[in-house]
């Protein structure tokens, strides 16, 4: 078994820059965590884009339960 070396689509890092969580773009936080995550410092890129409070809004407002 290999790990893959290239970074995947979803990185949650740390506000010192460590990688704290990587998956693929289908296994990403609910908005409501990654609201919290952002609040905490940390930054959230979504396919080498910084996710931000706007796309972050526009997400909960179409998210349905």
């Amino acid at each position: 078994m290999s790990w893959p070396t290239d970074p995947l689509p979803y990185q949650v890092r740390s506000p010192d820059g460590g990688i704290l969580y990587q998956s693929l773009i289908t296994c990403r936080h609910p908005p409501r965590i990654e609201r919290l995550l952002l609040e905490s410092g940390c930054t959230i890129l979504v396919e080498g884009r910084k996710l931000t409070k706007k796309e972050l809004s526009q997400r909960e407002q179409h998210k349905t339960l």
